[in-house]
């Protein structure tokens, strides 16, 4: 997966396919020259991708009609399906958009999707909404990763097996009618790359990218 928008298909001796297995730069904000954090940041294929054909992605589409204006742009996490009749294409038309959420800036938006070895459910990174320093336009006065109100700087989680876009799981960490139910953890800048370990308890790692002297890597546990 590129950031610009094409994934392509390698062969086992590392050979890259001609045609795009999926190409989203039309439906993409336009990238800057030279420098950007926006683009196509994250995909993940569905546990039984063998036999439903479905894989999901994270990329930065233009700001929708219901943002503030003076907003950047809206991150999507959609979900494709295979063509019938083509098993090295996805189907343009088969985008379903599970989550659409507004970001303030350019930068600090994560993108990271990865769905969980033992719970099927995907998780996902999202940055704190971008500038520095937690400030700025869309920024709550408590830093957004701090905030349980929205969905930036977070890792949420979902069920892409329930409801007519999603469900939430049972034992998400935080509920209530001011509190966004997908939010699996928080207290994150911009946790640019997730990871589960292969092995044992089978641990979520995020990279958390810092400002000015650090970077983190943080162990990653429920709430």
């Amino acid at each position: 997966a590129d950031q610009v928008g094409l994934v392509h298909l390698v062969t086992a001796s590392g050979m890259v396919r001609g045609q795009p297995f999926l190409s989203l730069t039309h439906r993409m904000v336009k990238l800057n020259l030279g420098f950007d954090e926006r683009g196509l940041l994250g995909i993940a294929a569905h546990p039984d991708f063998k036999t439903n054909g479905k894989i999901y992605v994270y990329y930065s589409a233009p700001l929708r009609e219901s943002a503030p204006s003076d907003w950047n742009h809206t991150a999507r996490i959609s979900e494709f399906t295979l063509m019938e009749e083509d098993s090295e294409r996805i189907d343009l038309d088969s985008e379903k958009v599970l989550l659409s959420i507004d970001q303030p800036y350019f930068n600090h938006n994560a993108g990271s999707i990865a769905f969980g070895p033992t719970d099927g459910f995907l998780y996902i990174a999202v940055g704190d909404g971008g500038n520095a320093n937690g400030r700025g336009i869309g920024h709550s006065e408590i830093g957004n990763s701090q905030d349980l109100s929205n969905l930036l700087g977070k890792i949420l989680r979902i069920d892409v097996n329930k409801g007519d876009l999603y469900g939430i799981p049972s034992d998400n960490p935080f509920q209530g009618a001011k509190v966004k139910s997908e939010i699996y953890a928080l207290g994150l800048r911009n946790p640019w790359r997730i990871s589960f370990d292969r092995e044992g308890d089978h641990t979520l790692f995020a990279a958390d990218i810092g400002q000015n002297l650090y970077e983190e890597v943080n162990i990653i546990t429920k709430g």
